[in-house]
């Protein structure tokens, strides 16, 4: 006995491949849509940052930084003491705090030069910005110093800057911060450098400290 056997017939074969092709086409063009649409949000967002002029007039240092990074200064601190005293603090928005004082308080406790430089960038013919490992092998700061300093050096945790100003120095570093149960700032510690150089603030703080100009 014949048994009755049913297939597709071309037509409807090419009409089942013409709507899979349509229903793909359809998916893409939305995925497509939705991913230029943000492209664009993000590139509008970026162009709306401006780049606005700072100063330290004690030591007639400038730089520029994104408006979008809050400043957090506290000038108020040694405001009637003996010494002298002025920063900017800017904070990112995802927490990567730029300090950067001129001041002639006493340094107190030196610690050993125990950190290893990983990354060394020239600001001028004298200042550089610095990124160090902590002493075991993780990052987590980027600071400016001066002089030769080159790549596998050992330097101290936060070098200090002279500045034309007889007995003030400058002092000029950055990192991710984050409350702390323990103490009131914690630094967030990187596996490696290039882990902590993918960050975007990073990416800006280099850029900040590369505009860094002195005008005494």
């Amino acid at each position: 006995m014949k048994k009755n056997q049913k297939g597709f017939s071309a037509v409807e074969g090419l009409l089942i491949l013409i709507i899979v092709g349509l229903l793909g086409f359809v998916g893409w063009y939305v995925w497509n849509s939705n991913n230029k649409a943000g492209q664009q949000t993000l590139t509008k967002q970026a162009s709306e940052i401006s780049w606005k002029e700072k100063s330290i007039k004690l030591v007639g240092m400038t730089f520029k930084a994104p408006s979008n990074w809050q400043d957090i200064s506290d000038n108020t601190k040694f405001k009637d003491s003996k010494y002298k005293y002025e920063e900017i603090k800017l904070k990112s928005p995802d927490n990567f705090v730029l300090s950067l004082s001129a001041n002639n308080l006493p340094r107190g406790y030196e610690s050993p030069p125990d950190f290893t430089v990983l990354e060394v960038k020239n600001i001028d013919a004298s200042k550089q910005y610095i990124i160090t490992d902590n002493g075991d092998g993780k990052v987590s700061r980027i600071y400016v110093g001066s002089g030769d300093i080159k790549v596998g050096e050992k330097i101290v945790p936060i070098p200090r800057i002279n500045s034309k100003l007889d007995g003030v120095g400058i002092e000029i570093f950055g990192a991710f911060e984050k409350p702390s149960t323990s103490r009131p700032i914690f630094e967030v510690e990187y596996p490696s450098l290039a882990a902590f150089n993918q960050e975007k603030s990073v990416k800006e703080a280099k850029q900040i400290l590369e505009s860094i100009k002195f005008s005494n």
